[in-house]
């Protein structure tokens, strides 16, 4: 079977145990922007998910749908511009794209791999310079299949994906999801892999205040460490940073003053910028953390739709410098993003480097016992994850 058009899978697959990532200096333009499409998709998740726990990346899933620039014109361009809030020169696309993915962090503390491959039906033509600078700025693999056998590019594309995560992500693609109108499908495989810098301790279960009405007995994990720390009167929460392995990034956790206090904090997220927040206590604590993993698979097609994003699901879409074929569009965009917080391995005596001018305040307590919100951010303050934990399932 011969086949004209179809539609594009995106697949967006990313894993975070621990969490590590880095991310080379990006404009200051382009980082306001990838914070303001992160306050938007934490939004409309919220919206989606009342209740519950997640985690999310939008700055990956926005890399791998501005990648879509190299083959969209007009109204479709201008789309994806809009609610990506991607600058205006592709060229600056580009060279932020490169800064991303040429960042290499591996080390015996710290794995990071990243990996995108573009898998076009074997009946579809692939505009050249797209295949090109798909290639050299996105760091694209390119492998065309048989969607007639669904089965067999299943395997193809979970091989591909195994491979590059080193068999951390494995199965990711079923068959079911494709058909014989699968034009293309575009996977982007991540997965990150540290530790806390201090050391953390599991703890007897402790009370997690879920509501007002419900109160979970959780395990949790402990630690003595040196944070940077304030209690942010505008967002009712008190904010604390723990560092990974490496210092090139932290995880940044709203807590709110009140054990309701969840959906305060997220209707003010937006009274601070959470690409320059800096905190400006260092403070010798004792913290605790729920002992958790969270696993979360987000329908981004869906999210873009309601950000405005719709040209690009539609048969009118001008993707043409993709592929000539007719009616190629996009079909599906998923991502899967994970955190796991647990005990880490005995680092006993290490802390957190400061500058000079910079002392401790004397000790504080610190117990993450009711929902929260939580990042993590590159040493830059770029925002690669964002999400809440609201109790055990």
């Amino acid at each position: 079977m011969r086949v004209e058009g179809g539609n594009i899978i995106l697949v967006l697959f990313f894993s975070l145990a621990a969490q590590q990532c880095l991310v080379e200096p990006i404009s200051v333009s382009d980082k306001r922007g990838i914070t303001s499409f992160t306050n938007n998709v934490y939004e409309v998740l919220r919206a989606m998910k009342p209740g519950s726990s997640f985690i999310v990346s939008p700055i990956n899933a926005r890399l791998s749908v501005s990648m879509l620039l190299l083959g969209a014109r007009g109204r479709t361009a201008r789309q994806i511009r809009r609610v990506l809030h991607l600058p205006q020169d592709i060229r600056t696309i580009k060279r932020n794209a490169i800064k991303f993915l040429s960042s290499d962090t591996n080390s015996d503390d710290t794995l990071l791999l990243l990996a995108t491959g573009l898998f076009p039906s074997i009946y579809i033509k692939l505009q050249r310079k797209f295949v090109n600078e798909a290639e050299r700025y996105f760091k694209v693999q390119c492998q065309g299949l048989n969607y007639e056998n669904q089965k067999e590019a299943a395997q193809v594309i979970n091989s591909w994906i195994s491979s590059e995560t080193v068999n951390l992500l494995q199965n990711v693609v079923q068959a079911e999801e494709l058909s014989t109108d699968t034009s293309l499908v575009l996977v982007n495989a991540v997965y990150f892999l540290s530790n806390f810098a201090d050391n953390f301790k599991s703890t007897r279960p402790r009370p997690f205040y879920v509501n007002r009405e419900t109160i979970a007995n959780i395990s949790m994990v402990k630690g003595r460490t040196n944070i940077m720390y304030e209690e942010l009167e505008v967002l009712g929460a008190t904010a604390i940073q723990l560092e990974y392995e490496g210092y090139t990034h932290h995880l940044l956790l709203f807590l709110p003053f009140k054990e309701d206090g969840l959906s305060g904090v997220e209707d003010k997220i937006n009274y601070i910028d959470l690409g320059t927040l800096k905190l400006q206590h260092y403070v010798d604590a004792m913290v605790w953390l729920p002992n958790f993993k969270l696993s979360t698979e987000t329908d981004f097609r869906e999210v873009l739709e309601v950000l405005g994003l719709s040209d690009i699901f539609k048969k009118t879409s001008d993707l043409t410098r993709i592929s000539r074929s007719n009616g190629v569009t996009i079909d599906e965009i998923r991502q899967k993003a994970g955190i796991d917080i647990e005990e880490g391995d005995d680092k006993s005596g290490q802390l957190m480097h400061m500058s000079s001018n910079v002392r401790p305040r004397g000790q504080v307590m610190l117990e993450a016992d009711h929902p929260f919100m939580f990042v993590i951010r590159d040493y830059t303050g770029t925002v690669i994850f964002i999400g809440r934990y609201t109790g055990p399932d």
